[in-house]
Parts: structure tokens; sequence; C-alpha cells
């Protein structure tokens, strides 16, 4: 069952609202351990997706791995594919509808926590393993490694990783999801991110909304900074609050310093 081993097994994963909702559809009952997740539902109706900007871990990845398609190598992709996140979340909901969790593994937290535990964990305790034989070798260094050892397991490296079930599919989906970042910049928290399709739903009714003066000088250059493109310039370059994760990069990029984030009126 992933939504059980995952739901016991990290805060984050008790702090995400799609994984919150769909177990609680499935099982017809409130998880007071899931209720953490309305802070996040909090954040964002004041911040909008500024869990997607600044907490999620996947998101976090996409930004430091240099994996990115040249600027201006390809055409825009065309924006209806947006709607790929809302269609990913509408079919998660309706399966836990019918008590069927599966397609939680494309929730970005739970897709997190079994790639480490199923993936990045394993390799680590392999590779920490064949450093303590090479170095039980050496006598007087016996006590140090039964130190290390007690230190590191299970505190940094489970003595069993969190689910055994179908540990390779995880890593396969999220080293995809790296490799879309050739395709466009974000391009999963773009198009195919079901929580952010959840939060973006959330962040039209936000306090907080990115807006932009009437005096700007349509430069351009915050449409060029925006990582998840959505800074529309047919449209006096605002953006839709659907799609903005409040990363605030268009800040730093307008010289006149027409842009803000304020509560909307």
């Amino acid at each position: 069952d992933w939504s059980s081993d995952v739901c016991s097994s990290d805060l984050p994963a008790r702090l995400d609202p799609l994984l919150a909702l769909a177990v609680m559809i499935a099982s017809r009952a409130v998880i007071a351990a899931l209720l953490l997740s309305l802070l996040v539902v909090g954040l964002t109706l004041i911040f909008g997706r500024a869990w997607c900007g600044w907490l999620c871990p996947v998101g976090t990845l996409l930004d430091w791995i240099p994996l990115r398609r040249r600027k201006g190598a390809q055409k825009a992709l065309p924006e209806y594919l947006r709607k790929g996140k809302y269609i990913l979340l509408t079919v998660i909901l309706v399966a836990a509808l019918f008590g069927n969790l599966s397609l939680l593994l494309l929730d970005p937290i739970t897709l997190w926590i079994r790639t480490l535990s199923g993936g990045v964990a394993p390799a680590l305790n392999t590779a920490f393993t064949a450093l303590e034989k090479f170095l039980a070798q050496f006598d007087f260094l016996g006590g140090a490694l039964q130190w290390l050892d007690q230190l590191v397991r299970p505190a940094l490296l489970p003595l069993e990783p969190v689910g055994t079930r179908l540990v390779w599919l995880p890593v396969l989906i999220f080293s995809a999801i790296v490799l879309l970042n050739l395709l466009a910049e974000r391009f999963w928290c773009r198009y195919l991110c079901p929580l952010g399709g959840l939060l973006g739903w959330l962040s039209r009714f936000a306090l907080i909304k990115r807006q932009v003066s009437g005096e700007c000088t349509q430069c351009g250059a915050c449409a060029r900074a925006c990582p998840t493109g959505t800074i529309d310039s047919q449209r006096g370059f605002q953006s839709d609050p659907a799609e903005c994760t409040m990363c605030m990069n268009c800040l730093g990029s307008c010289a006149s310093n027409q842009t803000r984030f304020s509560a909307a009126v």
C-alpha cells in the first residue's frame, strides 16, 4: 500500500494536501495525522503557490539540476498543455473515490519519498557498507567504525527501506521528470504536477498575488526570468495566479520596479 507506507514515514507527507485528500476520500474517514496539510492549504490561500516556489523538494531539485534546454532553442510549448496537471489531479481523485490510491505515486511528495527510500537510500547504504568492509581491515579503526555505524544507522540509513514493492518505478519516473527539463524549464511543475494543480486552483483565491503597475515599460525582463513561463506579454505582463509559484525572480529583473507582490484589490 503506497499511501500507508508514505503517510507513516515522513513529515512532508503529512503536509501534502493532495495525499491527505486522496487518502481520506478512499478511506471515507478524517485522518487526524493528515490534517497538518491544512497548514499548506492556509499558506496557499494567503501566498498562492508559495509551496511550489519555496518548499517543494521536487521543484527545488529541478532548479538545482543544471539540465535545461538552451533558451530560444525551441518554440514555447502550447499553453493548453498546462491542463495536464488538472487532468492528472482529477484522475487521482476519481480513482481514490473508488478506493484506488496507486496513482498517488504521481504525487510529488509521495514520489520524492519513494525515490529516496527505494533508490537513493539503498545506493548510499551499499556504498557505506562497502566502505565499512574496506576500513574493517585496519584493526585500529574497529572502535571508530562501530561508533560510526551506530551513528549512521538507523538515523540516516534506515535498517530497512520504506516499502519494497516496485522500488525501481519511482526512480524511473523521477528520472523522467528531471529529463523533461530539456523540453521546458520546470516542465513537471508547469504541465504535469497534480499537487501543483490542486494548489494552483486554490491560488486563484489567494490574498497575495503578483501585480504589475500601469507604468510597466514592457521590456519583457520579468517574462524571461519566470521559471514557469506564466508572465504574459499579451496581458500587460501580468501572470496567472494559478501558475505563478511566487519565486519572485521577476522582482529582481524589473529595472523600473513596477512589479510587486501584494494583496489583491
